[in-house]
């Protein structure tokens, strides 16, 4: 634990400060061939650029859905704040893609903490209306063990390090600097604290599709039940995944194993329409060539789908299984 805080430190510290954006990306052309999509980055991540390796959706995976006709925003949300807080950060954006494009609605692609910052907003009577569709990936739905281990680093130097580097995340946005929310947001996704969560909102109304990921062949039930079956081959964890998932492991030895991918238990990231597992780890969704998959044609064919459904209805998205099933088994 104590290595990974010092890398997370390290990195942060590298930020490059830039002048104020609400946006990490938006498109190079407007298409308006359906409506925009949103790529919502998850906790601790910054833009498309690389701040010694942290980043958040890859430019390439944003040029495939341009080519093939879709606009393509990527909100900036602070680096670590509760559900609450990057909620309302996601409605001015949702706001302003509306206003710039002239579309009436939006479809939300969300990684991790940002599946459950939509989930939120899906109930603020400000945004009725406005969220075509929601696909979440890895998104810790129902919490994750790790979120109790950071709220372990209550007033110690882990807390100070993270709190820094999200400062810097932030920073480099050019938005002011701000008290870090470490604790806060980890008390707001620990399994309790999501529990009462999903009992407050049960997304209802707008089509909402979940994705979960595991490096590892599928052990505990957690890839049962999707549109597709689990995924027949292993994917490949990042160093500091490995490292993440150790610290997942010693703090669920208690149970049986619970696949995971370093962050999130891959049954927490179900919810709504579950369309299955991926075999990467929770930082491979956003890297094109890091998880043994065609990360591409993974957000190209969920992209067509969201179309359709905008288009027909939430039963579209069934047309899509089966290419989305062989690029996950590929």
């Amino acid at each position: 634990m104590r290595a990974l805080l010092l890398l997370l430190a390290l990195l942060g510290g590298c930020a490059h400060v830039g002048p104020p954006r609400a946006f990490d990306a938006e498109p190079a052309r407007l298409a308006r061939l359906s409506a925009p999509i949103l790529l919502v980055h998850g906790i601790m991540l910054v833009g498309t650029r690389v701040h010694l390796g942290l980043t958040s959706f890859d430019r390439k995976i944003i040029a495939a859905l341009e080519v093939d006709g879709f606009d393509v925003f990527l909100p900036a949300l602070p680096a670590i704040a509760p559900p609450q807080d990057r909620a309302d950060y996601l409605r001015r954006a949702i706001d302003d893609v509306l206003r710039r494009t002239g579309a009436a609605r939006v479809h939300v692609i969300a990684h991790s903490q940002a599946g459950v910052d939509v989930r939120l907003l899906l109930d603020d009577p400000r945004v009725v209306g406005k969220i075509a569709s929601v696909v979440t990936l890895a998104s810790p739905h129902h919490g994750t063990p790790l979120a109790e281990v950071m709220l372990e680093l209550r007033g110690s130097l882990g807390e100070s390090l993270l709190d820094r580097v999200a400062l810097r995340i932030d920073a480099s946005r050019g938005w002011p600097e701000r008290e870090g929310r470490l604790y806060e947001t980890a008390t707001a996704l620990t399994p309790r604290a999501m529990a009462e969560f999903d009992e407050r909102h049960p997304t209802r109304d707008v089509p909402l599709y979940s994705l979960a990921g595991t490096p590892e062949l599928a052990r505990d039930g957690a890839c049962d039940g999707g549109l597709w079956p689990p995924p027949t081959k292993k994917g490949r964890r990042s160093v500091a995944m490995a490292v993440a998932g150790m610290i997942f492991d010693q703090r669920t030895a208690h149970d049986a194993h619970l696949n995971n991918d370093g962050i999130v238990p891959t049954a927490s990231a179900r919810w709504g329409t579950f369309l299955g597992c991926v075999p990467v780890d929770h930082a491979a969704w956003l890297h094109v060539s890091r998880g043994g998959i065609d990360v591409r044609a993974l957000y190209l064919e969920l992209a067509r789908g969201l179309r359709d459904v905008e288009r027909s209805g939430p039963d579209a998205m069934a047309a899509h299984v089966p290419a989305l099933a062989r690029i996950v088994n590929d």
